[in-house]
């Protein structure tokens, strides 16, 4: 009996191995990189424990109560007191507050919350663990009051350092914009990352 050699087919139902090799490969550079990033931004921002986290004011009011106005103006002129403007773009579901130079916005699609605070003037404190910071405080005093390890970050991005604090596992955090001329902070940003 003879044998005919057969050309061997392709089952469509098996997996194609170059394909799911390339995958896997991708998906472990994408984690690589994350993690990367993730440990990276770890030594730049300064961890401090959750609940004193929670604690933090802006003009004297937690994010938590910022957040309970639900961006009704009404709500927030009765927390922050009377706003300069509010503004509201037609396409995104989002509102903003002005107070002249400083800023909170809200986005509202299902769940409303304080996505971003910008504080530009001196006029809005920030109490991080009972320490009272303002725009124009200097980076010397900071230091003074957090202690020496008060870490302040530099970004590949930006030319102008930082300081940041944030709370291990939350998406959101405070920044610190530095002027390196003056050495003083010109700038505080709150954010929600999206």
């Amino acid at each position: 009996m003879e044998t005919q050699y057969r050309e061997p087919t392709v089952n469509s139902k098996l997996p194609n191995f170059s394909h799911m090799k390339a995958s896997i490969s991708i998906i472990l550079i994408t984690f690589f990189l994350f993690i990367t990033t993730c440990l990276q931004a770890q030594s730049v921002v300064n961890i401090i424990p959750c609940n004193d986290y929670k604690a933090i004011t802006f003009n004297g009011k937690t994010i938590a109560q910022i957040n309970a106005t639900n961006a009704d103006p009404q709500s927030v002129q009765q927390l922050l007191g009377a706003y300069s403007s509010m503004t509201e773009p037609e396409d995104i579901r989002r509102r903003s507050f002005h107070y002249g130079d400083n800023r909170v916005g809200f986005t509202y699609d299902g769940t409303t919350y304080v996505t971003r605070i910008t504080i530009s003037n001196n006029q809005w404190p920030l109490v991080i663990q009972g320490i009272t910071v303002k725009v124009g405080d200097s980076v010397t005093s900071m230091q003074q009051a957090f202690g020496s390890n008060l870490i302040i970050g530099q970004s590949q991005y930006d030319p102008e350092p930082f300081i940041a604090f944030g709370c291990s596992g939350y998406d959101e955090g405070i920044v610190m914009e530095i002027d390196s001329i003056t050495n003083k902070i010109k700038k505080i940003v709150y954010f929600v990352s999206p």
